[in-house]
This record gives C-alpha cells, structure tokens and sequence, in this order.
C-alpha cells in the first residue's frame, strides 16, 4: 500500500455511555495505533480500513497495549478474513534541531466532516491536513505541534474524532494527534517517546522503561521499528560558493608566510589588540 489515505483508520469504540469514535493509523498488516483515550472504557473495538479499494472493511481489534502516561494505545486485528499484507511503517525520529521546519501530512475523520446522505445515513469522511512542524517550540513537553499550510483554524469540539490521526513525515509515523488547543492548533505524541528513542525534558511526557519496552517489542514484533528522518538540510552561508570559487583558483597557498605568521601571532597571542602585524593594521583602540 502505497497511499497514505489507504492507511488512515476510523476506530469505533462501544463504551458504557455510547459509541466512541476516533482516528487510527495502519503501522501493519495486523496493528493500528490511535490516541489512548479513544479506547478507553471500550468493551470492543471495531476497527473501518479501506486499504485505498473502493470497498471498506470491518474488522474486530483489541486493545493491546496502552501508555501508562502518553496518550497512546495500540491495538491489534483480528480479521474474519485474511487482510492484504500491509508493508510495516517505520517509526521516524525527528531530528533535534531547534528552528527547524518539518513537512507533515495527518489524515483523520473528524466531526466536522460529518454529512448525511439521501437515505438520512450518516457519514464521517476523511480530512487531511497538510502543513510543518517547529521542531523549536514545545521542546520541554517534547509534543509535536501541526501548523497546517492554510492557516484553517476550528474550533476544539469539530476536530472530534480526529484523535488518534497519525502524522506522518518522510513516509515514516512520527506521532499520533491526541488534542486540539483552543487555537485550533493540533497536537501530537512523538511516537519515538512511545518506545523510549526520545526522552521529553518533562517528567510526565515520559512513558515509564518497563511500559516503553513492551510497546518497542510489540511494534517490533509487526516489523516496525525506528528510523531516522533527513529532515531539512542545515542552510549554508551564501557565501560558500564564492568560498568555493576561490578554492578552485587557488588550490595551494603561496609566498604568504609572512601573511600567515602574522595571523598566526594575532589568533595565539596573549594579547592580539596589541599586534601590528602588517596584514593586520597598527594597534586599536580599547573599548
């Protein structure tokens, strides 16, 4: 499966006071991850795929791990009928780098999609959202905030059932939306903080060893595993290619010994406002 759209999952909880609904993303052919709190208090779970074919399928999950303090639950199926092989997503570390931007795509079916047809069927369609990353803001809580690309701000309750949406950048899962600021910004769990491969500076963002073990063994167990992302390549002087150019004409310096020795004195010297090295000029001024 090459679409992402074929991999977005709806999660249909039923629970004490009706039917919860939520968001997922197909990491394996037997195993969807979603927001922990979409299954909570669930008896069952039904999991809608599509795989990109016209016709959907409904399939019987359970809950077989859930964070005992991030936001996350991974759930596996247990199909009627044989589901086609679904390639394992990788798990993408994001890179730390503080100001950068990273691309991201989340597909999820929230309430503001939701429509009734002509024989009053109710339906809740997908909405992708596309846009970047910071990766400089929220760096304490380590939480991945999603700046969509056209500036779209709703309000908190018409992103219900967008929980659990996975983000995926680079083709690899990076996080899973678990909430909806009064902004209308929306935000995820770092999937790598899930199995440990990235440690937030806050205490309470940090799934506890023993639990991020058996969520790492278990999604391994799928064949999904961590990877590290390109991300944005770091942006280069403008200057560089005259630097270059230089370096091309000049491949070996010399006759610059004195030059050389000068800045050599003026770098090293205990005291280089004092030196009056020919390349350098006479003694400054202190300020």
């Amino acid at each position: 499966m090459d679409s992402l759209a074929g991999r977005c999952a709806e999660v249909v909880v039923e629970q004490d006071g009706g039917t919860g609904y939520g968001s997922g993303l197909w990491l394996a052919t037997t195993l969807v991850v979603t927001a922990g709190h979409v299954v909570e208090g669930g008896e069952s779970v039904r999991v809608r795929l599509s795989g990109g074919a016209p016709d959907e399928v409904v399939v019987t999950g359970r809950t077989v791990w859930r964070g005992a303090r991030l936001d996350i639950a991974l759930v596996e199926l247990a199909p009627d009928v044989p589901l086609d092989e679904v390639a394992p997503l990788a798990i993408g570390l994001v890179p730390d780098e503080a100001g950068g931007r990273l691309p991201f795509t989340a597909i999820g079916f929230p309430r503001h999609q939701s429509w009734t047809d002509t024989d009053t069927a109710t339906w809740r369609d997908s909405d992708q959202i596309d846009g970047v990353i910071p990766l400089g803001s929220s760096v304490k809580r380590g939480r991945l905030l999603l700046h969509r690309a056209d500036g779209r701000r709703l309000d908190a309750r018409d992103w219900s059932g967008f929980s659990g949406a996975g983000v995926v950048c680079e083709g690899s899962a990076v996080g899973v939306v678990v909430e909806s600021a009064h902004s209308g910004m929306l935000e995820a769990v770092r999937l790598a903080a899930v199995i440990g491969a990235y440690e937030p500076r806050a205490e309470g963002e940090r799934e506890p060893e023993p639990s991020a073990t058996a969520a790492r063994e278990l999604m391994a167990s799928h064949g999904v595993v961590p990877a590290p992302l390109r991300g944005q390549k770091r942006r280069r002087p403008a200057y560089e290619a005259m630097l270059g150019q230089y370096a091309a004409r000049c491949t070996e310096l010399t006759g610059r010994d004195r030059e050389l020795a000068g800045l050599l004195a003026f770098a090293t010297g205990p005291d280089p406002t004092s030196c009056s090295s020919p390349v350098l000029g006479p003694e400054r001024p202190r300020w």
